[in-house]
């Protein structure tokens, strides 16, 4: 990934890449929060907005059961990665630009 990175101006190809690898590493940590918030909080967020609920459920601390799993400043961070993830899932991949995958 780094050398990808030190393209200044890398081929469609390469940029497909690149957001596909940070789509993975996204859906990853959100498998992840999945498991947490089924098996130690007891449900899962439902609705529209499940994806953002379940992030901002990480971010705080649920009283007898388990501290916050990630910081105020992850959640800010990994919000990006969430808003780019349903950006890579709903548009063609030549319309993906490198900007928002460095």
């Amino acid at each position: 990934m780094e050398g990808v990175l030190a393209i200044p101006e890398p081929s469609s190809l390469e940029v497909r890449a690149a957001g596909s690898i940070l789509h993975d590493f996204y859906s990853g940590i959100e498998k992840i929060f999945r498991r947490i918030s089924s098996n130690l909080d007891g449900d899962m967020p439902s609705g529209e907005d499940w994806h953002l609920e379940l992030l901002e459920r990480m971010s705080l601390a649920v009283e007898g059961l388990r501290p916050s799993v990630i910081s105020e400043g992850a959640k800010s961070k990994l919000s990006e990665f969430l808003r780019f993830r349903h950006l890579f899932r709903n548009i063609y991949g030549f319309e993906l630009k490198w900007e928002p995958c460095k």
